[in-house]
């Protein structure tokens, strides 16, 4: 929803802008998760085989949107509680902060969106800030 908007409809609706809503993040964080979120590279092999979890890569539900098969592979996969989306993670220059979304959906309107703002502190990373993006 928020991913390559114009320069019109930020003007209008400027909480739709990660920059504009993301100032509890460095700048550099910001600018490097929406770099990262349109780099597409396959999942490691170890994330792309979790029992209990369907895995499907961006290229893949593309093409199921494309070929109008949406409604058939919620119907394939009905007795699931929803779909969770996460986004690659955008770090700062030093990488000490990392930012990423998530995106959970549970129908056709219903589900909920979340930024998730990291700091690594003594070699661990700790949830800083969570967002609340949309809920429908």
């Amino acid at each position: 929803m928020w991913r390559g908007l114009d320069k019109e409809t930020i003007e209008s609706a400027p909480y739709l802008d990660p920059k504009h809503r993301l100032t509890y993040a460095r700048p550099d964080t910001v600018d490097s998760f929406l770099e990262a979120i349109e780099t597409q590279r396959r999942l490691p092999k170890e994330l792309r085989s979790l029992q209990d979890f369907l895995i499907v890569e961006q290229p893949e539900l593309r093409a199921i949107v494309a070929r109008d098969q949406l409604t058939a592979f919620e119907r394939r996969h009905a007795l699931a509680p929803g779909t969770v989306a996460v986004s690659r993670i955008g770090f700062d220059a030093s990488g000490s902060q990392a930012l990423l979304y998530v995106a959970f959906s549970c129908g056709l309107l219903c589900g909920h969106g979340t930024f998730i703002l990291l700091e690594r502190n003594a070699g661990r990373w700790d949830v800083v800030k969570i967002d609340g993006y949309m809920v429908s």
